[in-house]
């Protein structure tokens, strides 16, 4: 949704119907969300670092928290880097640290439904089939409970969330 929405700020026949007050701004943004956005930069910044030897000032609580993660690494309370027992890599997200491991290990868990390629993330079979050209018209996860179906009314989609929601539809069968 987010990334519809961002190719749609980009959209230059679109009704901009949320226009910013301020004087000599003429910023109009699709959404009430995105004006709410963009107002920040018009703020005075009010969001200090607590680092006694940094300056930082920031206009949102947004904006301090990526200074934090960016000049102070590891000072956020709670913060832990998660790190390969193999080479350099460290990891805030326990999630990035196991897909990272999956290339010591050689292990590629995701296999095309196409054909025999197979790959150690989702990222890179997404690739496979939508950017090569090698399965024109197909999808990641297609529906084997609507293949009685026609062609067109099988559903198809790349997006796991949107299958997983399609999923439901069958759980009455």
């Amino acid at each position: 949704y987010s990334l519809k929405l961002h190719e749609l700020s980009h959209t230059k026949s679109l009704e901009r119907r949320y226009h910013c007050h301020f004087a000599d701004c003429s910023y109009a943004g699709l959404t009430p969300e995105s004006l709410k956005t963009h107002l920040v930069s018009h703020a005075q910044g009010t969001h200090k670092c607590k680092r006694d030897s940094c300056n930082y000032v920031g206009k949102s609580e947004l904006h301090l928290k990526r200074h934090m993660k960016s000049a102070h690494p590891g000072e956020e309370s709670g913060a832990e880097w998660f790190s390969c027992d193999q080479c350099e890599f460290r990891a805030r997200i326990k999630g990035h640290l196991r897909r990272h491991s999956l290339r010591h290990s050689g292990q590629k868990p995701h296999q095309c439904p196409h054909c025999d390629f197979q790959c150690s993330t989702i990222d890179n079979l997404r690739k496979h089939i939508i950017k090569t050209g090698k399965h024109p018209g197909k999808f990641i996860y297609e529906c084997g409970k609507c293949s009685d179906q026609t062609a067109i009314d099988i559903f198809k989609s790349n997006s796991f969330k949107e299958y997983q929601k399609h999923m439901q539809t069958h759980k009455a069968d």
